[in-house]
């Protein structure tokens, strides 16, 4: 595909519901097409049409790579590929039939209209273009005498009046076009807002709980940035990304829910202490599930104290039943965690942090995120 048609016709500044809208909509299209191709082939090989017969099984044809590149992710191929096969089936129509006084006039307002749903309003000066050459070729064709019987009207007005309908209809596309994207345009804009508006929120309940939880000043924001980079090391998704990061943040929010004398403690906690401390997940899990929002992130707050050996909490899963954010957000936290003082010990040496976790890889932890990990830090 030529970088023309790639930066002209691209997809990537369409939100992910918006183009599998969009291929939803080409999907249907192409179905349309391939059952009303087949009929209709069927028909005129029953009327011995066979000119048209033929024209028809290959516009057929032509559907199911167009069907298959669609299922592939390849929209902008298969969206070509589909405008390209209405052209061909739009002009061999009136070239085999009754040229500009057949009826199949009608399809090339319809490839317009078809054309800009697929790539949009930049699409629509393209393809008026291209229609107005095919009724350009077809006057002059009936000029030099190639349909039989000649068409009755065949007057520079007739084709000027063609003309002047494809320019209103283009014309009619491209304002309703633009007042929809500005219409999306707007709706982004909200969307965005209200996810910094969440963000800051998030922000806002981690630093509370930095206040009252002081020997972990500063925790939350430090394993945010190592938790994000480690999971672009993994090759984790945008989206998988951006959940790791809220999820990062809020990580210790059940702890708000832990009596002060056991989260203040300055020193180890005894068995008692420790199974309400545990108590964090689960406090958090029922914190966070009302909104619906944050529940891909909180499965960072409910199980990053899971252990690869299945003897964490608090459910006690093991492998890869742990969620991946979870078991990446593990590593990161624990890290932190002995890279810090607390009043009941020093930060431990990096080096016998080191050789901590490779110790518990395998056992604590996921061995390929111990092996990502010591990738970043390093």
């Amino acid at each position: 595909m030529s970088p023309f048609i790639k930066k002209r016709f691209r997809q990537n500044d369409l939100s992910s519901y918006e183009l599998s809208q969009r291929k939803k909509t080409l999907e249907i299209i192409l179905l349309v097409n391939l059952i009303a191709g087949i009929a209709l082939f069927l028909v005129n090989v029953y009327i011995s049409a066979w000119s048209i017969a033929i024209a028809l099984l290959v516009m057929s044809v032509l559907c199911l790579p167009a069907l298959w590149l669609n299922s592939r992710g390849h929209y902008v191929k298969s969206a070509s590929l589909t405008v390209f096969n209405l052209f061909f089936a739009a002009e061999y129509n009136l070239y085999a039939s009754g040229g500009l006084q057949d009826s199949g006039m009608l399809a090339f307002p319809i490839i317009i209209i078809v054309g800009s749903l697929f790539f949009g309003r930049r699409s629509i000066p393209l393809l008026s273009l291209a229609s107005i050459g095919s009724l350009a070729l077809m006057a002059y064709l009936e000029k030099r005498g190639y349909f039989f019987p000649a068409p009755s009207v065949t007057d520079a007005g007739y084709c000027l009046s063609l003309t002047v309908l494809l320019i209103a209809s283009s014309a009619l596309v491209w304002v309703i076009l633009r007042n929809t994207e500005r219409n999306v345009a707007h709706i982004r804009q909200a969307e965005a807002e209200l996810l910094d508006t969440y963000d800051l929120t998030l922000a806002g309940l981690a630093k509370a709980l930095e206040f009252r939880d002081s020997e972990t000043e500063g925790h939350s924001r430090r394993v945010v940035d190592l938790s994000m980079r480690l999971a672009r090391e993994m090759a984790c998704s945008a989206a998988e990304i951006e959940q790791i990061q809220r999820g990062a943040l809020i990580h210790d929010i059940g702890k708000m829910a832990i009596p002060d004398h056991i989260l203040s403690k300055p020193g180890p906690l005894d068995d008692e202490e420790k199974k309400t401390m545990e108590k964090h997940t689960v406090y958090a899990r029922e914190m966070l599930a009302p909104i619906s929002f944050l529940q891909p992130a909180s499965v960072i707050s409910y199980c990053h104290h899971e252990r690869w050996d299945g003897r964490g909490y608090p459910q006690g899963l093991k492998g890869d039943e742990i969620p991946r954010p979870a078991r990446l957000f593990a590593v990161v936290d624990q890290w932190d965690a002995l890279s810090s003082e607390r009043p009941y010990r020093k930060a431990w040496p990096r080096e016998k942090i080191i050789a901590y976790i490779r110790e518990n890889s395998g056992k604590r932890f996921d061995p390929q995120v111990v092996e990502a990990f010591f990738k970043i830090i390093d």
